[in-house]
C-alpha cells in the first residue's frame, strides 16, 4: 500500500470547493473515530483517574444543525479513511499512513532531509536503530552534556512522487498529471515518492485532541475553511439548505 500525499500542492486544483470538500472528508473520519474509540485520557491535575471508557466523546453542541444523521457520518468517515481513491494516484488512503495502531510505522523512504544530506543513504532509504536517536547527547539523562550527534533530517511519511496536476479524469480513481523532475526524491534519475517532514501519528482518540500535528498547528475546532478553527474568526461552514 502506497501512502497518503500530504505537501504536494500540485496534485489537486486548488479550488475553494476542493479544500471544503477535504475538510469534510476530514471531519466525517473524526467522527468515525469518536464513535469507534470512545476513549479519552486524562492530562494530569487534581481529578482522578478514570476509565477511559467513561469518557464523554466530545461533540459540537449545535452538530445537528450540520448533520442529519449521526450514525450515516459514523460510515461515511469510516469509508472515506480505508478509501484508496481519495489519493489522486488512486492507491492512496488516509490508512495508508495511519495504518498501524493508527500511526506510520514504515521504515523505508520515510526520511525529508530538510535542506541538509540524508543521513540514511539517499532517497528511498532504509531507516536502521543506528539512525537513531537523531539528537544524541553523551548523557542522554542531562540535556547539558556534550551532543555526540545531531541533523536537520526529519523521519516523515511518504507523500507521492512530484507531479503537476492537470486535470480528472472522470469515471477514473486516478488525475491526470504530469511527472516534475525531482533533483531530491530521485533514484538514477527516476523520481520516488516525496517524504513530508511530518510523520503520521496516530489517529486513535484524535476526537479528545485539542492541537493536530506534532506541532499543533491544527485545532480541534472545525471552521469549514482552515486548520486553524476558531482562530480564523471569518471562517465559514457551508449549508445546503437543499440538495440541488
Amino acid at each position: 500500500m502506497q501512502d497518503r500525499p500530504k505537501t504536494n500542492r500540485n496534485r489537486r486544483r486548488p479550488t475553494w470547493k476542493g479544500a471544503t470538500l477535504s475538510l469534510v472528508l476530514l471531519a466525517a473520519v473524526a467522527f468515525a473515530f469518536s464513535a469507534l474509540t470512545g476513549l479519552a485520557w486524562s492530562a494530569g491535575g487534581s481529578r482522578p483517574l478514570d476509565p477511559l471508557s467513561t469518557a464523554p466523546v466530545p461533540e459540537p453542541s449545535n452538530l445537528a444543525d450540520f448533520v442529519v444523521d449521526r450514525s450515516a457520518a459514523v460510515a461515511l468517515g469510516k469509508a472515506f479513511f480505508w478509501e484508496m481513491q481519495a489519493g489522486s494516484d488512486g492507491i492512496t488512503a488516509c490508512a495508508t499512513c495511519h495504518y498501524n495502531a493508527g500511526a506510520d510505522t514504515r521504515t523505508k523512504n520515510q526520511v525529508n532531509p530538510k535542506g541538509a544530506p540524508f543521513f540514511n543513504g539517499g532517497a528511498n532509504g532504509q531507516l536502521a536503530m543506528a539512525d537513531f536517536p537523531t539528537h544524541r547527547l553523551a548523557d542522554p539523562d542531562n540535556a547539558a552534556s556534550q551532543l555526540l550527534a545531531d541533523t536537520k533530517n526529519v523521519v516523515g511519511s511518504q507523500s507521492i512522487a512530484s507531479t503537476k496536476f492537470d486535470h480528472v479524469v472522470p469515471g477514473s480513481a486516478v488525475e491526470a498529471g504530469v511527472p516534475v523532475a525531482d533533483k531530491v526524491f530521485s533514484v538514477g534519475g527516476n523520481n520516488v515518492r516525496q517524504v513530508t517532514p511530518r510523520n503520521a501519528p496516530t489517529v486513535i482518540n484524535a476526537a479528545f485532541n485539542f492541537r493536530e500535528q506534532w506541532d499543533g498547528k491544527a485545532q480541534n475546532v472545525f471552521n469549514g475553511v482552515n486548520v486553524w478553527g476558531d482562530r480564523t474568526p471569518g471562517a465559514k461552514v457551508l449549508e445546503a439548505p437543499s440538495p440541488d
